[in-house]
């Protein structure tokens, strides 16, 4: 490996996130958010706009899109996702 990809990637050291032998659906699950699948599936279809407010690291960004694609939603278009740093009071 060149001395420059050693440096950026921290070597042997480089941790790329935490070792788990959870399988993948087994994280998913795992989430905070993931209790709330349905309710955020029926709030979306009824919705057009919605603000979900959460802990960082609730799965918010990483699986509210993929509940989104996983209804269908892609088929009609592309899925945003803004993440304003505050919500206006």
């Amino acid at each position: 490996m060149p001395e420059w990809k050693r440096y950026i990637t921290g070597g042997a050291k480089a941790s790329y996130g935490k070792r788990t032998e959870l399988s993948l659906m087994e994280q998913r699950q795992s989430l905070p958010i993931y209790q709330f699948k349905d309710e955020l599936s029926k709030a979306v279809a009824d919705n057009q706009i919605l603000i979900v407010i959460g802990e960082t690291g609730s799965g918010k960004t990483t699986q509210i899109t993929q509940y989104l694609a996983e209804a269908g939603y892609v088929t009609r278009g592309k899925i945003g996702c803004t993440q304003p740093r505050r919500v206006a009071a």
